[in-house]
């Protein structure tokens, strides 16, 4: 509803600015100038936004349930019987192991 009365005003601007993009490039430079500030400060703010939610509800919830499962994929807890975290690998090369070739 709102948008059926919105129509004719945004299709206004658009066709003004549209002359003056053909007509006048120049007059455009400080409005432009203007939206890349907005763009600046608005990608900024997504990227922190996104960033957060993503580590806040997917990377802390699923640290939480491999502690409650005791999961230690990396094997990173302390072991007394272990000198280093070091993990012996195959010496040879991937020529020799053609289905692991990194």
């Amino acid at each position: 509803m709102a948008w059926q009365v919105a129509r004719p005003w945004i299709l206004g601007v658009a066709a003004t600015l549209l002359l003056l993009a053909i007509l006048r490039p120049q007059v455009l430079g400080p409005l432009e100038k203007v939206f890349a500030r907005v763009a600046r400060v608005v990608t900024a703010t997504l990227t922190y936004l996104v960033l957060s939610l993503t580590f806040f509800l997917i990377i802390t919830p699923m640290g939480l349930v491999m502690r409650l499962l005791r999961r230690d994929p990396l094997a990173m807890k302390a072991a007394p019987d272990r000198s280093t975290f070091w993990v012996e690998v195959e010496p040879d090369g991937p020529t020799t192991r053609p289905h692991k070739p990194y």
